[in-house]
């Protein structure tokens, strides 16, 4: 019963409200999946889950499976977090997202990395170094390219992957926005 309040609820939203919230939820998940607040951080996955099929675009799809995917890996779940990972980056790809394909593709290498697939995760760093060199992305390209160094390396054996986590100039500007309440 209460269950389907909340949905009734989250029809009741104005369609602009949901979009709005969309690049707001995605920084939560990922916050709250790096402190390890699985309730929290499960919550506003199912958010944007039903705004996904709410709105049914294929860009919110892959936000929705990239965030999923992320939430899996620090859950652990690596073979659930390969799958919405792969799948994200496919749609991205098909909508012509490459930075957010590429950003995906940061996070599927942990991944891979934890599923002991390193020629995957190697090939899908290439991927990205080549997409954040053509479009300028520095801060990425530098992460990508230093994650591609130190992939055999004792210092990315599997879980060391902090970068994930990283936050571009537009996300933390975000992060100000919401902390102010607006």
């Amino acid at each position: 019963m209460a269950e389907g309040l909340g949905e009734r609820d989250f029809r009741q939203i104005p369609l602009a409200t949901a979009i709005d919230r969309v690049s707001d939820i995605e920084l939560l998940i990922r916050i709250y999946s790096k402190r390890n607040k699985a309730e929290e951080a499960l919550n506003l996955l199912n958010e944007l889950k039903a705004t996904s099929g709410l709105i049914n675009t294929l860009p919110l799809k892959a936000a929705a499976l990239s965030a999923e995917g992320i939430f899996a890996y620090s859950t652990k779940d690596y073979t659930a977090a390969r799958h919405c990972l792969e799948d994200a980056v496919d749609l991205y790809d098909k909508v012509i997202l490459p930075f957010e394909a590429s950003r995906s593709r940061l996070v599927l290498e942990e991944v891979l990395m934890n599923l002991y697939q390193h020629s995957h995760a190697e090939s899908a760093l290439y991927t990205a170094i080549q997409v954040f060199g053509k479009m300028g992305a520095t801060k990425d390209l530098a992460t990508a390219r230093y994650i591609l160094k130190n992939l055999y390396s004792e210092k990315m054996k599997p879980g060391a992957g902090d970068y994930i986590y990283e936050f571009t100039a537009r996300e933390l500007e975000i992060l100000g926005l919401i902390a102010k309440g607006k």
